[in-house]
């Protein structure tokens, strides 16, 4: 995506609307000559301004001022990018942050493509592929524990416990490869068996590491929660409750819930994505009949289920199938009279009212210890591509323990103990290829 590392690139750095400030960054080998040429009066933007603040005007090409600004300066290679960057801090207006980027374009600059300021970081090895991957991860964050474990990504968090897995991986393939230079009659069995034991040990610590890709997609899309349940029994009255305000419409009407209604909420630190349903029932037109499969969709994909019914009604029956381990059968309306059958009810669930807020706590609480109960902080974040990664590394050191056991040449061993190691490297941005590169800065929002 990078087009040219000789060219220098600009965007506006903050999000598009109004606000007191915007920032417009620059960078490149020709970012102060382009900032200096478009400045009024005053000293220079130069090697000496290095992290110092200049309050300059910014000129059209007639000399008419646009914009008050505030310069600041970043002589690479210490700065983000690792090239020569100069932030003007202009007042908020779009229209602002907008002209003044076309000024620097006149100037001499191009305007950025999407995360190129993060892949020439990248490319200049001011960051790896996992802490340009956290970049965004911290933009996106959503709570605090979701920032924390981003946060620790950009210090390194995934990265060092990647390159200590290839250190051991590469330390069993100058083995092979010894054995192979210095070849004897046969390989020795204990020799055979301390191979296969080591690459047994690291297969197993992937497995461990991979094991963490299920906590870190809940951290960074949220952990999706589904209310269910037939019509009227308060579905979009437990959703508003955790809400804190009237987000779904109740009325008590059945099937006024006709499709999903899905926000985000902060529970203890930990996001989770609350998805409000239609009732499930026989639908009386194809528009509920639409809202209904919707319903069960969503009852499917959901991380957790809170299957919704009513105190003064029978428990529904056409739940007990679908109701899975992990999944929360909540009461609603306890403040009415119990209907008699919840008492010899086989599973257990939790009495809730909506109107009075009884139970609601309780019940945040349960869904919170279901999902992050006893789990230590997360000191790194595992997205799809890096998981990828982790099991076809895993899958051909598990090769490699197969040809061992079978006694082939140590050839074939040392070519998928290398295939191991080229998928290792590619998490933290080894090996990868220009498409990938593209496809994963291209998700990044302009100016990063």
């Amino acid at each position: 995506m990078v087009e040219s590392q000789e060219e220098t690139i600009v965007a506006v750095a903050t999000p598009r609307g109004e606000g007191a400030l915007a920032i417009v960054r620059l960078s490149g080998c020709h970012a102060m000559r382009i900032a200096n040429e478009c400045l009024g009066r005053g000293s220079p933007v130069d090697a000496n301004c290095d992290r110092t603040l200049l309050l300059r005007d910014i000129l059209d090409q007639d000399g008419e001022r646009i914009d008050q600004v505030i310069v600041t300066t970043f002589v690479g290679p210490r700065s983000f990018t690792g090239e020569d960057t100069v932030e003007l801090t202009c007042h908020g207006g779009e229209y602002v942050s907008a002209r003044i980027v076309e000024r620097l374009v006149e100037a001499g600059a191009r305007v950025a493509n999407a995360g190129e300021f993060s892949e020439r970081a990248f490319t200049n090895g001011k960051i790896d592929l996992t802490q340009a991957e956290a970049i965004m991860q911290v933009v996106s964050a959503r709570t605090v524990h979701s920032l924390r474990a981003a946060n620790s990504q950009m210090n390194g968090g995934l990265r060092k416990r990647v390159q200590a897995l290839r250190e051991r991986i590469l330390h069993i393939l100058a083995q092979i490869e010894a054995r192979i230079d210095f070849p004897e009659e046969d390989i020795e069995p204990e020799t055979a068996a301390t191979w296969e034991a080591s690459i047994t040990s690291i297969s197993e610590d992937l497995q461990t590491l991979a094991a963490h890709r299920e906590r870190s997609r809940m951290l960074i899309d949220g952990v999706s929660v589904a209310i269910v349940g037939p019509p009227n029994v308060g579905k979009s009255s437990l959703a508003n409750r955790f809400l804190g305000f009237n987000r779904s419409i109740v009325s008590d009407i059945p099937g006024t819930t006709r499709d999903t209604v899905e926000e985000m909420i902060d529970l203890d630190g930990f996001p989770f994505r609350l998805i409000d349903t239609a009732g499930i029932r026989n639908p009386a037109d194809d528009i509920e009949k639409e809202g209904v499969i919707r319903s069960r969709r969503t009852m499917e994909e959901a991380d957790i289920v809170l299957i919704t019914a009513a105190a003064d009604q029978a428990p529904p029956e056409e739940f007990f199938q679908t109701c899975r381990k992990k999944d929360i059968w909540v009461v609603n309306k306890c403040d009415l009279e119990l209907d008699a059958r919840w008492h010899s009810f086989p599973s257990s669930w939790l009495p809730v009212s909506c109107k009075t807020g009884a139970g609601i706590g309780e019940l945040l609480s349960l869904l919170r210890n279901k999902l992050f109960s006893s789990e230590p902080e997360t000191r790194f974040l595992i997205n799809m591509r890096q998981n990828d990664a982790l099991q076809r590394c895993r899958e051909h050191l598990n090769a490699s323990v197969q040809m061992i056991q079978k006694g082939l040449d140590e050839e074939l061993v040392a070519i998928a103990v290398r295939e191991a190691i080229q998928a290792v490297e590619s998490i933290t941005g080894g090996a990868l290829d220009e498409d990938l590169l593209n496809s994963i800065f291209g998700s990044f929002c302009l100016g990063k």
